[in-house]
């Protein structure tokens, strides 16, 4: 007997637990840019990172926002301690 991956319950997506969360190109370049402008790095080394960010490719925007959330999560004290708050648990 088959499994019926059109179904109402998420089907295929469900099952194998997948979720997908879609933040569109330019809103991931715009907060890196936001960062930039914030640093205290030298003018010309930030116009040297905004001009490479806004540059970029999608892989390569893929690639810093997964290593910059492990860095970030990895740096809270208490990342557990966050999440439960951001949860309401």
């Amino acid at each position: 007997m088959g499994m019926d991956c059109i179904s109402a319950d998420g089907g295929l997506t469900a099952e194998l637990g997948f979720v997908t969360i879609k933040i569109h190109e330019d809103t991931i370049k715009q907060l890196l840019l936001d960062a930039v402008d914030a640093s205290s790095e030298e003018p010309s080394i930030k116009e040297l990172l905004k001009a490479k960010i806004k540059s970029g490719t999608v892989e390569m925007l893929s690639r810093l926002l997964t290593e910059d959330l492990r860095k970030g999560l990895s740096q809270m004290p208490n990342a557990a301690l966050w999440l439960r708050t951001q949860l309401g648990l």
